[in-house]
């Protein structure tokens, strides 16, 4: 069982002992009657550990999107093969290529990163701009950094088109992301 279970589990029994003033018997567990100053801290205590268990679950799922993991897609792409092929830049040749590709009317629907022979590369998946719409991408960005950028862009109106991270040759963690808004 895991911790966030166990927790969560805890947690309501206090909180159980708490609203009903305990008294009652669970299988081979006894709970005693309490009073009022029992019942408040039961309710505290019982509150705190829900709230680990919210917090330890949320941390869990965190580490499920570690970068050692493949990247997280958002968006179903049924023409990975293609993509599978295309060529790996550096961080300059695909802010290069990004400006070419926006110049030609697209935007990249998808966008990965990798350490490979001690050098960052990027590739991506490009799609014509719907008309109407615009996007906003960004690539190797810090936790930080695409936390602030995801906050503000969806109060904007825009919704998150793709999201993936890898560990830079640094080992730092770095995200993936593109924005689409309209069309």
């Amino acid at each position: 069982m895991s911790i966030d279970t166990m927790s969560f589990i805890l947690g309501g029994l206090l909180i159980a002992v708490a609203l009903l003033g305990g008294g009652f018997e669970v299988r081979e567990l006894k709970i005693p009657s309490v009073g009022r100053i029992g019942r408040l801290l039961s309710f505290i205590v019982g509150a705190a550990f829900i709230g680990l268990a919210v917090f330890f679950g949320l941390r869990e799922n965190e580490e499920k999107l570690s970068a050692d993991n493949p990247p997280a897609v958002v968006q179903e792409n049924d023409d990975i093969e293609t993509f599978a092929k295309t060529e790996w830049l550096t961080s300059a040749q695909y802010q290069r290529a990004f400006d070419k590709q926006v110049q030609d009317g697209f935007y990249p629907d998808i966008v990965n990163g990798r350490c490979e022979n001690n050098s960052d590369q990027f590739h991506a998946k490009w799609k014509s701009i719907p008309l109407g719409a615009r996007f906003i991408s960004h690539h190797a960005m810090t936790k930080k950094s695409y936390e602030r950028k995801a906050s503000q862009y969806v109060s904007k109106g825009f919704t998150l088109e793709y999201l993936t991270k890898f560990k830079d040759c640094s080992g730092r963690v770095r995200y993936q992301a593109t924005w689409l808004k309209g069309n």
